[in-house]
């Protein structure tokens, strides 16, 4: 797997129909920098994170919506902390102008932003757990199954996250329960693949899966309304 080609974004951002930008955001890990963070949230997002009892955990929860909120202010000229986010479809957040996603995993971040496609993204750290085995068991399809258990050893967590990752950017862009995914949707079950699939996921409507490879250690995929887009892969600078 190729690591993708982040950059420096330019300094003035221009996104136009039928692009897509991903931004990969090194999350912050030093407890002084909360109170800063913080300051980008809305109220109601600072109450939330508080009820994170881990501090490591509380922390990178804020520092990915401060990088969200700056993203998406930096796009439509205000404020982060003036950004009306609302709650919609299985509390995916939403906001008029742009469509967007927000995954983040350990120290990375990946954030989607399209102008007027539907996305869906995700990033999982790549790592190894005996309760992989139980996702697998009770939660995976049975080609899903199959396929993960064709594989051994770092294979096969590799199999199980290819499926996982594309299941998850695909129920965030529909706005679905992700469990509620593995009865509805039929995602593809093949090799690694950075040109992607155009996949039926809803009546009448294509829906352009593929996987990412954001940094080493790190595997990801996004799904995006139509097509294939273009995309630009900034590099956030908090």
């Amino acid at each position: 797997m190729d690591n993708a080609p982040w950059v420096d974004p330019p300094k003035r951002l221009e996104l136009l129909s039928g692009r897509l930008h991903l931004w990969l955001v090194t999350l912050s890990t030093e407890p002084e920098d909360l109170a800063r963070l913080e300051r980008f949230l809305s109220p109601e997002e600072i109450l939330e994170t508080r009820r994170l009892h881990l501090p490591a955990v509380r922390l990178r929860s804020v520092s990915a919506r401060a990088a969200l909120r700056t993203i998406l202010g930096a796009y439509l000229q205000e404020p982060p902390q003036a950004l009306r986010l609302a709650a919609g479809p299985a509390g995916k957040p939403c906001l008029d102008g742009l469509q967007f996603n927000l995954s983040h995993a350990g120290d990375l971040a990946l954030v989607a932003v399209s102008k007027d496609m539907r996305v869906g993204v995700d990033i999982e750290n790549l790592r190894e757990s005996p309760s992989l085995q139980d996702v697998v068991s009770h939660i995976f399809t049975a080609e899903e199954r199959r396929f993960v258990e064709s594989r051994v050893d770092q294979h096969r967590t590799q199999a199980f996250f290819l499926i996982w990752n594309r299941r998850e950017a695909a129920a965030k862009a529909l706005g679905m329960d992700l469990l509620a995914s593995f009865s509805r949707l039929e995602v593809p079950v093949d090799a690694y693949s950075t040109t992607g699939f155009l996949v039926p996921l809803s009546k009448g409507e294509d829906w352009w899966l593929r996987d990412l490879s954001p940094a080493p250690g790190y595997v990801g995929a996004l799904c995006l309304e139509g097509g294939p887009a273009e995309l630009a892969w900034w590099r956030y600078q908090g």
